[in-house]
């Protein structure tokens, strides 16, 4: 499974997770020295992984195209941005 999120990174247009999502993200070396968060009982994994927790915030963007969403109620709020980041705010408003 990590080898095929290794390889699904390469060449995907997002990588994002929710809840503890991050923690496989995390194991694949997709977050390795980056921001990212998780459910708050997953957090101090992802810093065993090699990943930077933030507990403090419900979506962080590790990078360009990679973005991560705290506990399952954020994936929500991950939906709404990636919705803004596509199709622009007024769409995501709508939405």
């Amino acid at each position: 499974v990590l080898a095929w999120v290794r390889r699904a990174h390469e060449t995907s247009t997002w990588t994002t997770s929710v809840c503890s999502g991050s923690v496989i993200l995390a194991a694949a070396g997709v977050l390795d020295g980056k921001r990212a968060t998780s459910h708050w009982a997953a957090l101090p994994v992802l810093k065993t992984l090699g990943a930077q927790p933030v507990g403090d915030q419900r979506i962080v963007e590790a990078d360009p195209k990679t973005v991560t969403a705290a506990g399952v109620s954020a994936g929500i709020d991950l939906g709404l941005w990636l919705a803004g980041r596509i199709a622009g705010e007024e769409k995501a408003k709508a939405i």
